[in-house]
């Protein structure tokens, strides 16, 4: 049995080889960006498509310094509140752009006094802070001025389901 054909030329363009399916990394006004490319689409074609999606998306509260990229929260709000459909799209672009992480360990979470988790979200996904500064300054201008408690942390162990049913002797307590 022959193993399925790739995808030879582009469905954008036509003209150049699509390629296979990979993460790929590349600069924009000089800060690091990192997407998922499908076997469907040639990397100029999806770098294009990303900047136009990435402008129109975000430009209003999104810029990039030489620090790299920084996000206006409150106009982050103001968008979300406005186009409430957009969410995930948008969250999806800060996490191509190394704002948030579908990664819990390392990164800051925001979660109220009964542990109930107020991070942004990508559809269903929790999403983490990478730079504590952002998961303070989302706090402060979505929940500051709430009536419940709520603290941020940095997740320093995640020990997954495997590892813990791996784990066939347990100590015992003294």
């Amino acid at each position: 049995m022959k193993a399925p054909k790739m995808i030879e030329s582009c469905k954008h363009c036509h003209r150049k080889p699509a390629g296979e399916a990979k993460e790929i990394s590349f600069l924009y006004e000089g800060a690091e960006v990192t997407v998922f490319k499908n076997g469907l689409i040639c990397k100029d074609c999806l770098i294009e498509k990303w900047k136009e999606g990435f402008k129109a998306h975000t430009q209003t509260f999104v810029s990039v310094s030489e620090a790299g990229f920084q996000v206006d929260w409150a106009a982050y709000f103001q968008f979300i509140s406005e186009y409430p459909t957009k969410g995930s799209l948008v969250n999806d672009f800060l996490q191509e752009i190394g704002v948030l992480s579908r990664r819990a360990q390392g990164n800051w979470e925001l979660v109220t006094s009964d542990a109930t988790n107020l991070n942004p979200r990508a559809y269903l996904i929790l999403l983490y802070f990478v730079r504590k500064e952002d998961a303070i300054e989302f706090a402060r201008t979505q929940y500051g001025d709430s009536v419940y408690s709520w603290k941020i942390h940095r997740v320093s162990e995640v020990i997954t389901k495997k590892e813990v049913m791996e784990e066939v002797e347990l100590p015992l307590p003294v």
